[in-house]
C-alpha cells in the first residue's frame, strides 16, 4: 500500500465533503447550497422571491415591503378580533331584543285581558 491509498471508509467520508469535488468550496457554502435547494422545492418561497424582485425593479424596497406586510398582518389580526367581538355583541343584543319582544307580547296580552 502506498502513501496515497485510502480505505473504502475513508473514501466514503471524503466523498461527502464539498472540498472533495471542488477544493475552493467550503462546508458553509455547501450547507448554504443545500438550504437553497430546499427553498427552491417550495413554490411559495420562489413566488415570494419573485414578488420581492418585482417590487425592487419598481423602486419599492424589500425592507419597506416586508415592514408594510407585517403592519398589514397586525391590522388584519386587530380587525378580525374586532369583528369577532362585534359578532358576540350582536348575538347578545339579538338575545336581549328577543327577550324584550317576549315581554312586550306578554304585557300586550295582559293588557288586552
Amino acid at each position: 500500500m502506498s502513501d496515497y491509498d485510502f480505505t473504502v471508509d475513508e473514501l466514503r467520508r471524503l466523498s461527502g465533503k464539498p472540498g472533495f469535488y471542488s477544493p475552493g468550496f467550503s462546508d458553509e457554502q455547501f450547507q448554504n447550497l443545500v438550504v437553497l435547494g430546499k427553498h427552491l422545492t417550495d413554490s411559495g418561497y420562489l413566488e415570494a422571491v419573485r414578488g420581492l424582485a418585482r417590487l425592487e425593479r419598481q423602486g419599492v424596497s424589500c425592507i419597506k415591503a416586508l415592514d408594510e406586510f407585517e403592519a398589514l398582518k397586525r391590522r388584519s389580526s386587530e380587525l378580525e378580533q374586532r369583528a369577532s367581538d362585534a359578532q358576540v355583541k350582536l348575538q347578545s343584543l339579538a338575545g336581549e331584543l328577543q327577550e324584550t319582544q317576549r315581554e312586550y307580547e306578554q304585557a300586550k296580552q295582559d293588557w288586552e285581558k
